[in-house]
């Protein structure tokens, strides 16, 4: 099974939007896919409609109880509560906090081919479990001076859990998200990303498309709310990108 945590502390970039879209390409392609919401902020569980539930959720996994993740439409979800926004402090003195969500990942890792992990805007514990979880880091970013800095903040601290923690962590993609391909700064921050991390580009690219945000309103993936749209071709175009991509 392939473990993609989708991160960047930056919010607003595309981290939920490509969690859930990225997972209902995988899955349209026949692979058993589940998505695990870390963020407190539950936009992946809010958008599944699973804002009420308290059963089988993120927050269960660090409480060490047994989680069986809920079918929707496609796809297998871990939401998220509430209640998570508590854990950091409750995990301040547990013992080895770091790979709670690793071990819980393991005992389910025979059911998926894929488990995708929408991360919150920080580095926190619970963006930590998810780097020691992942075997990849997919990146989502907007081409902007702070985005980039996101990146790199982000990426300094993949190489410190893949000194301390986890060998294997490994940027599987930074992707470019709300791109609009006639302006010339668009160009610029995409060849300052590819000079800073040559290789880990995607070759996809998700356009800006009212379609997007359309689809969230609805709580629908882009392939079945508009499957025409340019949200859709991108975000088709990254599904089989990251299905061929080998690790960089």
């Amino acid at each position: 099974m392939r473990v993609i945590a989708v991160a960047n502390q930056k919010g607003g970039v595309g981290k939920t939007t490509t969690t859930f879209n990225l997972g209902h390409g995988l899955a349209k392609r026949n692979h058993k896919v589940l998505l695990i919401d870390l963020d407190p902020q539950r936009s992946l569980t809010i958008q599944v409609k699973l804002g009420n539930q308290e059963k089988n959720t993120t927050t269960n996994i660090f409480e060490k109880s047994e989680i069986i993740p809920t079918y929707v439409d496609g796809v297998s979800i871990i939401p998220a509560t509430r209640r998570l926004s508590g854990i950091e402090m409750t995990l301040s003195n547990v013992l080895g906090r770091e790979f709670i969500l690793k071990e819980a990942i393991e005992k389910i890792a025979k059911d998926f081919d894929y488990t995708i992990i929408d991360c919150p805007p920080n580095l926190g514990i619970l963006t930590i479990n998810a780097l020691i979880a992942a075997g990849e880091v997919l990146i989502p970013t907007e081409l902007d001076q702070y985005s980039l800095q996101g990146i790199v903040d982000l990426t300094e601290t993949i190489e410190k859990i893949k000194k301390l923690y986890n060998h294997n962590i490994l940027i599987v993609g930074i992707l470019p998200f709300r791109v609009n391909p006639r302006r010339l700064i668009s160009k610029v921050f995409l060849d300052s990303i590819e000079k800073l991390y040559p290789g880990r580009l995607c070759q996809s690219q998700i356009r800006v498309d009212v379609s997007l945000i359309e689809a969230v309103g609805y709580g629908r993936n882009i392939f079945d709310y508009q499957p025409e749209s340019h949200g859709a071709q991108d975000y088709d175009a990254l599904t089989v990108e990251i299905s061929e991509r080998k690790y960089v």
